[in-house]
């Protein structure tokens, strides 16, 4: 039976979300929170999560994901998450940014990340296997992305910060749905075979 992180006496005081104009595109999404008998929260500790592409999740409400990485983000000792994504093409089916004009959402995207990478404490990805299982040409986009992504984030945060819960059979971090609840954070991507092999065992 999967674990839960111990009662954390914390509350989301702080919600913000950078949305294109037409709604299409997040670029990034803040929650920020404070302790039992703080009067105020800050964001001197956060963690970024990199997923694969916006859901529902905005300015005001929580989708599933942005719940379970809010409870990692504190039982790790964060104060605030921010959450960007390899595409910012909003959709709760990921098959639709293989239609989408400019799934990436532009340099926007990019700068989002870098912005995002440079603040953080720590950078958590959890994208799955995303596009991988689609075409030959659409995993070969999906690779590049990833790869471009992961050069953004090494530049900003610093190649060691970066962290994954778990990863797939394909070598890629494991979404934070599809993990335990307990688990802990390993480096990403694994730096030699042992390693690779060592979390997916984990």
């Amino acid at each position: 039976m999967e674990r839960e992180h111990p009662v954390i006496e914390h509350s989301v005081v702080g919600r913000s979300a950078a949305l294109s104009v037409d709604g299409v595109y997040r670029y990034g999404l803040t929650r920020t929170w404070s302790s039992s008998g703080t009067a105020a929260a800050r964001q001197s500790n956060p963690l970024l999560f990199v997923g694969l592409n916006p859901s529902t999740a905005d300015g005001d409400s929580d989708d599933p994901t942005i719940r379970r990485v809010i409870r990692f983000a504190m039982a790790w000792g964060h104060d605030s998450i921010f959450v960007c994504n390899l595409f910012a093409y909003r959709s709760t089916q990921p098959a639709a940014l293989k239609a989408a004009a400019d799934p990436v959402g532009a340099l926007a995207n990019d700068a989002a990340l870098a912005d995002a990478a440079r603040r953080a404490g720590r950078v958590l990805c959890g994208w799955g296997n995303g596009l991988l299982p689609g075409s030959k040409a659409v995993a070969r986009m999906m690779r590049a992305r990833v790869q471009e992504v992961l050069e953004i984030l090494s530049e900003g945060a610093g190649a060691e910060r970066i962290c994954c819960l778990h990863v797939t059979l394909q070598q890629q971090p494991q979404h934070p749905l599809y993990v335990r609840a307990d688990a802990r954070p390993k480096p990403f991507p694994p730096q030699t075979a042992r390693e690779a092999e060592a979390v997916l065992r984990a």
